[in-house]
């Protein structure tokens, strides 16, 4: 799991709830396959998308997975885990709730990121409308997906406001079949892998220009604490060096003190 970022953050993020049908009438050792083969079939759905904007939570027969970032990637796991329960022979048959709302993120006992609020309430209750094999999404969720593309919207069919135990309302829409939004969105969350790989591959090179050694050596021993993977490229002590240094290495940042010999920050 990933951890938590900041202290108790609220924030609006995408939650998919996914549960194994009838999971929990089965056998214990028939369940324990199921949910290996559930686990393995989410990592494979999940793989493209960065740990750091999603946030898994085991539900103990299924998963809630909350997602940080674009509102497609939530879409497009929904559809890849039905899609790969569909072709399964085991008969692990899923249903999948998604919901768009706020949810804090907080700390569990074990110190692992955790999601609470209504975000994830709504998802796990239009998960609860869904027959198997099927994929809903509250009416907020909705909304702001199809805002994106005129292709995602044409996905969604209202199948009318559904109570719950709570003898409330919600308006929800099952996510129809239909392959080139699938392609489009799994097209977008390969190349945003592209460009998340390519972005933690390349190192920030920066140049440190400070004329007092004591300030310097802070200098790089704070940095070093708060960003490990950044390489000080140089070291100076003026500002015409300073200027040599950053037009031969072109760092991507430097570091300037104001008051230095020979020219100024």
């Amino acid at each position: 799991m990933t951890n938590v970022p900041q202290s108790e953050r609220t924030v609006i993020c995408s939650v998919v709830f996914a549960d194994l049908v009838e999971h929990t009438r089965k056998p214990i050792a028939e369940q324990a396959n199921s949910k290996r083969r559930f686990n393995v079939r989410l990592e494979r759905t999940l793989a493209g998308i960065p740990a750091a904007e999603r946030i898994i939570l085991d539900t103990g027969d299924g998963a809630a997975i909350g997602f940080l970032a674009d509102p497609e990637d939530a879409l497009y796991a929904a559809i890849a885990l039905r899609n790969l329960a569909d072709s399964d022979v085991t008969g692990d048959a899923l249903r999948i709730g998604i919901n768009l709302g706020p949810v804090k993120l907080v700390s569990d006992v074990n110190g692992n990121a955790n999601l609470i609020g209504d975000g994830i309430n709504f998802a796990q209750r239009v998960m609860s409308f869904a027959q198997p094999g099927e994929v809903l999404v509250s009416r907020a969720f909705r909304d702001v997906i199809a805002c994106i593309s005129l292709d995602f919207a044409a996905l969604f069919r209202s199948i009318g406001p559904c109570t719950d135990k709570h003898v409330r309302e919600h308006e929800v829409f099952v996510v129809g079949e239909c392959a080139q939004p699938f392609e489009q969105l799994a097209a977008g969350v390969a190349a945003r892998a592209r460009h998340h790989a390519l972005s933690e591959a390349r190192t920030v090179r920066a140049v440190i220009a400070e004329d007092e050694p004591i300030l310097r050596d802070e200098l790089r021993e704070l940095l070093a604490a708060i960003w490990p993977d950044l390489e000080i490229v140089a070291e100076v002590g003026d500002g015409l060096a300073a200027i040599h240094a950053i037009e031969t290495l072109k760092p991507d940042i430097a570091f300037l003190d104001i008051q230095m010999p020979r020219m100024t920050g």
